[in-house]
C-alpha cells in the first residue's frame, strides 16, 4: 500500500511538461469507501510541497480556509509574489496586470477577466 506522500509524488511526476503550467488544487475532504474523510492539514501541505518539488508552478491547497499558510494562494513562478490571493475557494484578489506578474512581468497563463 502506498503512503499518501509517495502516491502524490507518483501522480505529480507523471504530469507532462506542458501540464506544469496548469493550476493544481489539493483539497480535503476526499471520499473513501462511501465515507467522507477529512484530510489532515499537514497532508495537504505535504501534497502541495511535493507538487512544487515536482516542477508544478501553480499548486495551491483549497477548502481549509486559513489553515494551509502560503499554500492558500497562487504565486508567480518568477519572483514568488502572490498573484491570486484566496481564502478557501473564494478569490480575494487577482493581482495581475495584462496577464503578467506586477512585480517581475512573468506571464501567467489563464483567463483573468
Amino acid at each position: 500500500r502506498l503512503k499518501p506522500a509517495r502516491c502524490a509524488a507518483r501522480v505529480f511526476s507523471r504530469i507532462p511538461p506542458t501540464g506544469k503550467t496548469r493550476p493544481v488544487r489539493v483539497t480535503s475532504p476526499v471520499i473513501a469507501r462511501f465515507w467522507w474523510i477529512a484530510v489532515p492539514r499537514k497532508r495537504l501541505i505535504r501534497a502541495a510541497e511535493i507538487g512544487q518539488r515536482s516542477g508544478l508552478r501553480y499548486v495551491y491547497a483549497g477548502n481549509l480556509p486559513g489553515q494551509v499558510g502560503p499554500y492558500e494562494h497562487t504565486y508567480c513562478p518568477g519572483c514568488r509574489t502572490p498573484v491570486v490571493k484566496r481564502v478557501g475557494y473564494r478569490i480575494l484578489e487577482v493581482a495581475l496586470k495584462n496577464n503578467a506578474c506586477p512585480t517581475c512581468g512573468t506571464r501567467i497563463p489563464g483567463i483573468w477577466n
